[in-house]
């Protein structure tokens, strides 16, 4: 037997340095091969970013469209952003929701600082949002995948195709061509940054609790506060992480220490009850089977509806096409009951087996179940009990993230390394195509509402810009014919009927039975106040003597007749509101001035601001009615500081002063009336 001498022989170093060769060959080879890796998914990702921007050229150059300008008109108004003080009244204008989405205002002014402005630059920056976000839920999608227990470069290869899918699809066209839903997309991008610090955060708990527990807090502190200050739905962060950490996270598959209880009442279990404590005082606050007059269907209905329109956004999602009716969402018609139409009972059944279905299998099939609960959490705030429009495809952008990840996740499983990547080329190659086809369609308004009028004859949008485009171009004739199918379609559709009204006084065929057939219609219907532009416009072609046979008189008993209706009567209404003030306006182009008087007190005294009652003032006093135009200016200083900031105080002493020049001008003052 040898002796162990503690040396070696030159046999043994042989052998040694040979091991010690292939050793560190075999790790070099294994290094190389994660570089290699990691430079491919990179190469790879870059490209799907490339693909996405040129698939979105096209619609880079379309206008601007319907909400867009409501809130960036708001430029114009305030003259532009030109110091602090104007700059800091825009950003804190908002009104589209009860946070103001500040910080989507904020980002508006990178873009544009007056009004109108050039909507390149605002679709751009969209694009580049749309962009991050997609590097964001890659982020999430990865770490998701990791904890489920599937390995880095597998995980990395299903998230790559699962963000390219989303990146890619073509139902997100009208959110990131649509300049206002920057307010979704960024709210989207903070809660997917907040949901990928609190996951890596999660797996620093065991190790570094500390450290953990700070990541995690700034995760869904700073991500909940940016994505609510861009967008409501923002604060649904939480809710989503609880979604993630039950059934990803604490998934029995996997040895997880479980979060401290404390912290997850504070920061998860909090945050949630509140939300649905909110939604609950919304639903007792308004009464679940009253019909809102502006939307025309009660809660109820609406919560009966958006089981239908859910089970068409996943429809759309699964089965993408090349265009949809985009903007253009009036279509849908709400349900009235379980039975009416009968796909309202059907689609509640669905919703019901899919939420309980990814309940069950939550422990044997995570990736599905996480999918289909994140997609019904992030749809509460606007698919639920607010009474919203009912239906809008952006409200997917951030529920519909992660609805491939288990399909693509399963694809990865069950075919080969080649095969799973020719089928991933495919299915990415044809999203880039019907997404490509969808964009060139927003590369001019006519483009966009022809389309969506070819495509959606119920939506009566659709139908009167259409019929707007046709009758701009000349094509009276066609313009006419599309709005007589839609009233045909929809008899009872004021805003229809009120085209038709306009469209005939500005081709000068109007006839007085045209107008005696629209109010008694129209007039036995509560008032939309949505349709208040439409109003003053026929309001401004009667008035101004541009519509004959129609006059002011017509106007007033049609408004007259509006008061009867018991919704439009209620003076704490909105409609009540607009109605009197029209019978106002009416009034004093009739030279009743006594009568103008009391219908402007009736309309200021259900919306009081200064800038309403400086707006009577100086329609009586184009009417010379000086007196009682002096009277609605001291209505107009009881209010200055109510938070109008319309109006100031020295506006008011400006018009007063030249009220009482016109006062003097006119000898005695104002006319006896």
């Amino acid at each position: 037997m040898r002796r162990d001498t503690g040396f070696t022989t030159g046999r043994d170093l042989a052998s040694l340095l040979i091991y010690e060769k292939d050793r560190y060959m075999t790790a070099s080879s294994v290094e190389g091969g994660t570089r290699a890796t990691a430079g491919y998914r990179t190469g790879a990702f870059l490209l799907i970013l490339v693909a996405t921007v040129l698939v979105y050229l096209p619609g880079l150059s379309g206008p601007f469209v319907f909400d867009d300008f409501g809130s960036l008109s708001r430029l114009g108004d305030l003259g532009g952003i030109r110091d602090w003080a104007t700059f800091k009244a825009f950003i804190l204008s908002g009104d589209a929701g009860p946070s103001g989405r500040p910080l989507a205002l904020l980002t508006f002014v990178l873009d544009g600082t007056n009004w109108p402005t050039d909507p390149l630059p605002f679709k751009r920056t969209n694009l580049v949002i749309h962009l991050m976000t997609g590097g964001a839920l890659y982020l999430c999608a990865r770490q998701i995948l990791g904890l489920v227990g599937i390995a880095t470069p597998r995980a990395s290869r299903i998230a790559l195709v699962t963000t390219a899918l989303w990146l890619l699809h073509p139902f997100l066209v009208s959110t990131t061509l649509y300049a206002v839903q920057r307010m979704a997309q960024l709210a989207t991008l903070f809660v997917l940054l907040g949901l990928a610090t609190y996951l890596h955060g999660r797996q620093q708990v065991a190790t570094y609790p500390v450290k953990g527990y700070l990541i995690m807090t700034a995760g869904i502190g700073f991500g909940t506060v940016l994505a609510t200050l861009s967008k409501e739905n923002g604060v649904l962060l939480p809710l989503l992480v609880l979604v993630t950490e039950t059934v990803i996270v604490l998934n029995p598959s996997r040895q997880t220490a479980k979060l401290d209880k404390i912290w997850t009442a504070v920061f998860l279990w909090a945050p949630v009850l509140l939300v649905f404590g909110y939604l609950a005082s919304y639903v007792n606050n308004t009464t679940l089977f009253a019909v809102n007059v502006a939307r025309g269907y009660s809660i109820y209905e609406r919560l009966l509806t958006e089981a239908r329109i859910l089970l068409d956004y996943l429809w759309h999602w699964f089965v993408p096409v090349a265009t949809t009716t985009g903007v253009f969402q009036d279509h849908v018609t709400h349900s009235t009951g379980i039975l009416d139409p009968a796909t309202t009972l059907a689609s509640i059944v669905f919703h019901a087996l899919a939420i309980g279905g990814a309940v069950a299998v939550a422990r044997r099939k995570p990736l599905v179940s996480f999918a289909v609960l994140f997609f019904y959490c992030a749809h509460i705030i606007e698919s639920t009990v607010i009474n919203l429009e009912l239906y809008f495809e952006h409200r997917n952008y951030l529920a519909a993230a992660f609805l491939f990840l288990p399909v693509v996740a399963f694809l990865d499983d069950a075919l080969n390394r080649r095969l799973f990547a020719g089928v991933a080329i495919v299915f990415a190659v044809l999203f880039a195509t019907l997404t490509a086809t969808a964009t060139y369609g927003w590369r001019s308004y006519p483009v966009l509402v022809e389309t969506a009028a070819l495509r959606q004859p119920d939506s009566m949008r659709a139908q009167q810009q259409y019929a707007l485009q046709l009758y701009n171009d000349g094509r009276r004739t066609e313009a006419f014919a599309v709005l007589e199918a839609a009233a045909e379609r929809r008899p009872e559709n004021v805003s229809v009927l009120m085209s038709q009204i306009i469209m005939k006084c500005q081709s000068a065929s109007i006839a007085a039975s045209d107008f005696d057939a629209f109010a008694h219609v129209a007039g036995r219907l509560p008032y939309d106040p949505r349709l208040l532009n439409a109003h003053e416009t026929l309001l401004n072609l009667v008035l101004g003597n541009t519509c004959p046979p129609v006059g002011a008189d017509d106007l007033y008993s049609f408004y007259e007749q509006l008061l009867t209706v018991p919704e439009t009567a209620n003076p704490r209404s909105v409609a009540y509101f607009q109605v009197q003030y029209f019978l106002g306006l009416t009034a004093t182009s009739l030279d009743r001035i006594s009568m103008a008087v009391s219908h402007f007190e009736a309309s200021f005294a259900t919306r009081p601001t200064a800038s309403r009652a400086m707006l009577m003032a100086s329609i009586l006093a184009s009417a010379e009615a000086y007196s009682e135009a002096m009277a609605f200016t001291d209505l107009a200083r009881n209010h200055v500081d109510g938070g109008d900031t319309r109006v100031t105080e020295e506006d008011i002493q400006e018009f007063r002063a030249r009220l009482r020049d016109a006062m003097d001008a006119a000898g005695t003052g104002d006319p006896t009336r």
